[in-house]
């Protein structure tokens, strides 16, 4: 994916992320409200967020989506929304340790309430859920580093059939250094070819291994930055 596409991107969402917002977000709060999860999104970043996955799935119509993080499931239902919407035949792998509960423990079981509302709500077609570390385990700042198989998104490449690619499970350095890494040998030759990442502004340790990463490979990547509320990365990898 080049400058020109991904420029063409960021122009899309920059017109129509203020527009489309509040729809997205209450779509998505009211698919939690009809299945008893009567919990709203935060609508400072994370509606901006869940807003800005939507549109870049409905442009860039990915086949294929690979997500680190799925907590409980917001983004993944997004991005279903925006295939949906869309009229577009993908999946969304989602790919999560499944911890008993994330931060300050608000919410208990949160990847079992995306496998719920993802089933009651009819996107279980479109989103398959992967207990596991993406990688490694390396995030215990966040979460309780429970007993879940490793390198979750090694064996998704092996057929190399991603268009696309959301970061935003293990924040740490090596975390997103490495989901970046790995994340990018899952991307199909020919496909969209775009990388996504969350809390780019927010968290320094993203913030550097994007820099680093994308340092690493000159002329083979382009990056843009969303810098509103906690900044996303947006990468597009050019390479074939």
């Amino acid at each position: 994916m080049g400058f020109e596409e991904i420029d063409a991107l960021c122009r899309h969402i920059d017109q129509e992320i203020e527009r489309q917002r509040p729809a997205v977000g209450e779509r998505i709060e009211a698919i939690y409200r009809a299945y008893n999860r009567d919990f709203g999104i935060d609508w400072n970043d994370q509606s901006y967020f869940l807003t800005f996955l939507y549109l870049a799935t409905r442009f860039r119509a990915p086949h294929s989506i690979i997500q680190t993080g799925t907590c409980c499931g917001h983004s993944a239902i997004a991005m279903a929304l925006g295939l949906e919407d869309g009229g577009i035949d993908g999946t969304i792998d989602t790919i999560d340790p499944e911890p008993q509960a994330y931060g300050d423990g608000a919410v208990t079981r949160p990847v079992e309430i995306a496998r719920q509302v993802a089933r009651q709500s009819g996107h279980h077609h479109r989103i398959r859920f992967h207990r596991g570390y993406s990688v490694r385990a390396w995030d215990a700042g966040r979460i309780d580093l429970v007993n879940a198989p490793e390198g979750v998104l090694e064996q998704l490449a092996v057929p190399r059939s991603a268009d696309l690619v959301v970061v935003d499970g293990d924040h740490t350095f090596p975390g997103a250094y490495w989901d970046l890494e790995y994340g990018a040998r899952c991307l199909r030759p020919g496909g969209a070819r775009l990388m996504i990442t969350h809390d780019f502004k927010s968290i320094p340790t993203v913030r550097d291994a994007v820099r680093r990463w994308v340092r690493q490979r000159p002329g083979d990547v382009t990056l843009r930055v969303w810098g509103q509320y906690n900044g996303y990365a947006l990468i597009g990898v050019a390479v074939p």
